[in-house]
Protein backbone atom coordinates (compact mmCIF):
# COMPACT_ATOMS: atom_id res chain seq x y z
CA UNK A 1 0.00 0.00 0.00
CA UNK A 2 1.51 3.32 -1.07
CA UNK A 3 -0.46 5.47 1.39
CA UNK A 4 -1.74 4.22 4.72
CA UNK A 5 -3.47 6.04 7.57
CA UNK A 6 -1.37 6.62 10.67
CA UNK A 7 -2.46 6.21 14.26
CA UNK A 8 -2.65 9.68 15.79
CA UNK A 9 -3.29 8.38 19.32
CA UNK A 10 -1.81 10.75 21.90
CA UNK A 11 -1.18 13.49 19.32
CA UNK A 12 -2.89 16.88 19.42
CA UNK A 13 -3.42 17.15 15.67
CA UNK A 14 -4.37 20.80 16.13
CA UNK A 15 -0.79 21.53 17.29
CA UNK A 16 1.60 21.48 14.34
CA UNK A 17 4.92 22.63 15.74
CA UNK A 18 7.11 21.31 18.55
CA UNK A 19 8.24 24.89 19.12
CA UNK A 20 11.00 25.84 21.55
CA UNK A 21 9.14 23.90 24.25
CA UNK A 22 9.63 20.68 22.21
CA UNK A 23 5.95 19.72 22.66
CA UNK A 24 5.81 15.91 22.68
CA UNK A 25 2.18 15.76 21.55
CA UNK A 26 2.62 17.90 18.39
CA UNK A 27 2.26 16.68 14.80
CA UNK A 28 5.90 17.54 14.11
CA UNK A 29 7.21 15.53 17.09
CA UNK A 30 5.05 12.55 16.11
CA UNK A 31 6.33 12.65 12.52
CA UNK A 32 9.94 12.91 13.70
CA UNK A 33 9.51 9.76 15.80
CA UNK A 34 7.56 8.01 13.01
CA UNK A 35 10.20 8.75 10.37
CA UNK A 36 13.02 7.66 12.68
CA UNK A 37 11.21 4.37 13.24
CA UNK A 38 10.59 3.77 9.54
CA UNK A 39 14.08 4.33 8.16
CA UNK A 40 17.63 5.20 9.12
CA UNK A 41 18.82 8.77 8.67
CA UNK A 42 22.41 9.89 9.05
CA UNK A 43 20.95 13.30 9.90
CA UNK A 44 17.36 14.32 10.73
CA UNK A 45 16.98 18.09 10.97
CA UNK A 46 14.09 19.92 12.62
CA UNK A 47 13.64 23.17 10.68
CA UNK A 48 10.56 24.84 12.04
CA UNK A 49 11.27 28.45 11.13
CA UNK A 50 9.52 30.72 8.67
CA UNK A 51 10.07 30.06 4.95
CA UNK A 52 11.57 26.62 5.56
CA UNK A 53 11.68 24.09 2.75
CA UNK A 54 10.35 21.41 5.10
CA UNK A 55 9.69 20.95 8.82
CA UNK A 56 11.78 17.78 8.88
CA UNK A 57 14.74 17.09 6.59
CA UNK A 58 16.27 13.60 6.64
CA UNK A 59 19.55 12.81 4.91
CA UNK A 60 21.18 9.44 4.30
CA UNK A 61 24.48 8.92 2.50
CA UNK A 62 24.88 5.79 0.39
CA UNK A 63 27.88 4.57 -1.59
CA UNK A 64 27.33 6.81 -4.60
CA UNK A 65 24.34 8.97 -3.71
CA UNK A 66 22.53 10.89 -0.99
CA UNK A 67 18.85 10.42 -0.20
CA UNK A 68 16.99 13.47 1.10
CA UNK A 69 13.55 13.15 2.66
CA UNK A 70 11.46 16.32 3.07
CA UNK A 71 8.40 16.39 5.33
CA UNK A 72 6.17 19.41 5.68
CA UNK A 73 3.76 19.10 8.62
CA UNK A 74 0.29 20.60 8.79
CA UNK A 75 -2.12 20.77 11.69
CA UNK A 76 -5.81 19.93 11.51
CA UNK A 77 -8.63 22.40 12.00
CA UNK A 78 -10.63 19.53 13.51
CA UNK A 79 -9.82 17.89 16.87
CA UNK A 80 -9.77 14.31 15.59
CA UNK A 81 -8.78 12.58 12.34
CA UNK A 82 -11.46 11.76 9.81
CA UNK A 83 -12.29 8.07 9.51
CA UNK A 84 -10.81 6.37 6.44
CA UNK A 85 -13.02 6.63 3.38
CA UNK A 86 -14.67 9.92 4.35
CA UNK A 87 -12.66 11.87 1.81
CA UNK A 88 -10.42 14.92 2.07
CA UNK A 89 -10.98 17.69 4.58
CA UNK A 90 -11.84 21.03 2.97
CA UNK A 91 -10.30 20.15 -0.38
CA UNK A 92 -6.95 18.98 1.01
CA UNK A 93 -5.78 15.87 -0.81
CA UNK A 94 -3.02 13.66 0.54
CA UNK A 95 -0.06 13.19 -1.74
CA UNK A 96 3.40 11.77 -1.95
CA UNK A 97 6.15 13.31 -4.03
CA UNK A 98 9.44 11.62 -4.71
CA UNK A 99 12.19 12.47 -7.11
CA UNK A 100 15.43 10.70 -7.70
CA UNK A 101 18.24 12.73 -9.17
CA UNK A 102 20.95 10.87 -11.04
Amino acid sequence: MLLAPLSWSGVDIQTESMGPERLPNSVQHYMSLYLSGQQHFDVLLDDDGPNEVADLVGMTAHDTDITITLVHCKYSSEPSPRPPGRGPVRGVRPGLARRQVA
